[in-house]
């Protein structure tokens, strides 16, 4: 079951002096049970990422064939993605990995509940106003926000400042 949301990311590789790809991330988390939840980051070219990403959304259960299991990287954890109780992550990509919803009625049911189990400490967040309120602390600080998603909002390209282009979206709070 899909309990958190995503991002979406567009990174130019370079594979040789004159040659460049553009390779497409989507991340995503997944839950089967009350306690577990690991990580999952898809990767391939803009039609896979894209058509995957739009394939399902939070709060579906889906059936993942083929991951690769990686260790995370104790360094960087799972920057831009929920901290997990496990100490891995799954890896999709176009040429090994399937990702479809689920079509078994039972298993739906017996997963649906989870969608409302929180996968954070409820006194791990900062609320909209605190951050108002103590935004110079908080400044360069990485933290944990619980809000409610009003409006999905446009959604843009931007070009960062190492040359990569990156999807930007607008999320707008009740």
């Amino acid at each position: 079951m899909l309990t958190e949301p995503a991002f979406e990311l567009c990174l130019t590789l370079k594979i040789h002096p004159d040659i460049e790809i553009d390779r497409f991330t989507f991340g995503f988390t997944i839950r089967d049970s009350p306690d577990f939840f690991i990580n999952v980051s898809a990767w391939g070219n803009d039609t896979y990422v894209n058509g995957l990403a739009d394939s399902f959304s939070i709060g579906d259960c889906v059936t993942i064939e083929n991951p690769l299991v990686s260790t995370k990287d104790p360094e960087k954890g799972d920057r831009f993605c929920p901290k997990t109780p496990s100490h891995y992550r799954l890896l999709v990509t176009e040429t090994h990995s399937q990702v479809c919803l689920c079509a078994d009625v039972d298993t739906i049911d017996r997963l649906l509940p989870l969608i409302h189990l929180p996968v954070k400490d409820s006194r791990d967040f900062y609320s909209l106003g605190d951050i108002v309120a103590n935004g110079q602390k908080l400044d360069g600080t990485v933290i944990n926000i619980l809000a409610a998603v009003k409006l999905d909002g446009w959604r843009e390209e931007l070009q960062t400042s190492c040359s990569s282009s990156d999807r930007l979206c607008s999320v707008s709070r009740p």
